[in-house]
């Protein structure tokens, strides 16, 4: 919002005369209002702007309006409003409403030190702020666990009888392995009130660690009890079960979701998935057809089971679905998509690299199909043709982070770790919660002898996501640090 800001404070009051209590429009105008020199105006529309961001929760959960949607999908507005409360903050006292805004903003912006001391210094005056604790334990988990750690334990000294904070102790608990405590947490936060899904979630994934699998299958049950005609509930169900190598289980909550979804791609998916798993292709063949031709938009049931075949390492019945793909949807350029990754997983890079070109012959305004041609002209090797087609792709679209990435990943492959390390560093700024990219900044880092630098990336990745573990013994770019104390202690952590 540059420039003509009594233009934008008419469109912000216009997107109010729709919906009078629209976060986002608030956010705006207060800007706006700001840049106006009406501070005092600016900070009573901030003020209603943290009332509408904390409105009952059922209210919430409610989709955006149309004016909306296209704003929230912009981060930058989360950026303008942090911006002007710090400006404000210099010359006006703000009060707890607008402090703890602040706050929340900060964190969402990846500012977490910002963060941390705004909801510290809102304690320390108010020791008993719920939402001050909330946003602090929220912003030190979100940056760091184990400094979290001690943060939930104060939380919860102070406001036993919360749910949240038994769900992040649980987290942390899970994290360090600590599994029955962290089944005990999850249980209280449910007790309490707090029965979500992902509760349950992480309350069966604390069974299937324990290698309690019929434990983690009464959880489903209770819940198929008491809500079953929830698609919800169902799909949960299911994936329990194929969890717990019960397929013939799971195809019974299968049954249920075509009875209570026979319209949707995705009940599709998941019912030829179950039939996958029970190694029954003729009948998993049946549903995908059934579903390509009865479902909204049912081919995308095909391209999302490759995806999830892919991922658990099931490539030849993988190669099967898309093969299918491409026979029900020829001129798709997904199905060619399909075929392509799973090509590029068997290292068959050629032929990859022939699907994805057919892909962008259907479809050649989609750079998607542009930035894989370059992924796969990486993996062959061909580093500077990759390049070139991610410049590209980034010349139309500079903020695509997952361009940036592959971008950065070639220089990597070509010894170049500070071009790797502006590409990087973009890539986090536009999405600050993928692990792979603390990962592969710390690999740049390596590469740059900054040791030190490289391991705060590694743990941050860690931290994010525990796949991480993995990727630290297999990626050799980290060899050079693999036998310091440091590297051991990352892989106990």
């Amino acid at each position: 919002m540059r420039g003509d800001y009594a233009a934008a404070l008419t469109q912000a009051d216009a997107a109010l005369t729709l919906d009078g209590d629209a976060f986002v429009a608030l956010a705006l105008r207060g800007r706006a209002l700001y840049l106006l020199d009406r501070p005092t105006e600016a900070l009573d529309t901030f003020l209603l702007a943290y009332a509408a961001l904390h409105r009952d929760e059922d209210e919430a959960e409610e989709e955006p309006a149309e004016h909306e949607r296209e704003i929230i999908e912009d981060g930058a507005v989360r950026v303008e409003v942090l911006e002007t409360l710090l400006a404000l903050q210099a010359t006006h006292p703000l009060d707890t409403s607008l402090r703890s805004l602040l706050g929340e903003m900060a964190e969402q912006c990846g500012r977490f030190t910002l963060a941390r001391d705004t909801f510290e210094a809102l304690i320390t005056e108010q020791p008993e702020n719920l939402d001050a604790w909330e946003g602090l334990v929220h912003a030190t988990c979100h940056d760091n666990l184990d400094a979290g750690w001690p943060v939930v334990q104060r939380a919860l000294k102070l406001h036993p009888a919360h749910p949240l904070f038994h769900e992040f102790f649980g987290y942390i608990c899970f994290r360090r392995r600590q599994y029955m405590a962290a089944l005990r947490a999850y249980r209280q936060a449910i007790a309490l009130g707090a029965d979500d899904m992902e509760n349950y979630e992480s309350l069966v994934q604390c069974f299937i660690a324990l290698n309690e699998t019929e434990a983690a299958l009464d959880v489903a049950a209770v819940l198929v009890r008491q809500r079953g005609d929830e698609v919800d509930i169902q799909r949960f169900a299911l994936d329990v079960a194929l969890q717990c190598s019960h397929p013939e289980v799971a195809l019974q909550h299968a049954h249920q979701l075509v009875r209570l979804e026979p319209t949707h791609a995705d009940t599709y998916l998941d019912k030829a998935h179950v039939e996958l798993a029970l190694d029954d292709w003729d009948a998993a063949e049946r549903t995908l057809v059934l579903g390509a031709r009865k479902a909204r938009d049912g081919q995308w049931a095909l391209y999302d089971l490759v995806d999830m075949l892919i991922a658990e390492g099931n490539l030849p019945t993988a190669e099967r679905v898309a093969q299918l793909a491409v026979t029900l949807a020829p001129e798709a350029p997904e199905s060619h998509a399909a075929l392509g990754k799973v090509y590029r997983e068997q290292e068959e890079f050629e032929d990859a690299l022939t699907a994805f070109q057919r892909a962008a012959h259907y479809a050649p305004h989609e750079d998607v199909y542009q930035t894989w041609i370059g992924v796969v002209l990486d993996n062959m090797g061909e580093y500077l043709p990759a390049i070139r087609t991610f410049d590209t792709v980034l010349t139309r679209h500079p903020t695509d982070s997952w361009t940036l990435t592959n971008r950065g990943l070639s220089y990597l492959a070509l010894q170049q770790p500070q071009r790797a390390l502006d590409d990087l560093t973009h890539a986090i700024e536009l999405d600050p919660e993928d692990a792979s990219l603390y990962f592969w900044r710390g690999c740049a880092f390596v590469l740059s002898n900054d040791h030190e630098q490289a391991f705060s990336e590694l743990r941050r990745a860690i931290d994010l996501d525990e796949e991480m573990l993995q990727w630290l013994d297999q990626e050799a770019m980290l060899d050079p640090i693999r036998q310091h104390p440091r590297f051991q202690a990352l892989r106990e952590s």
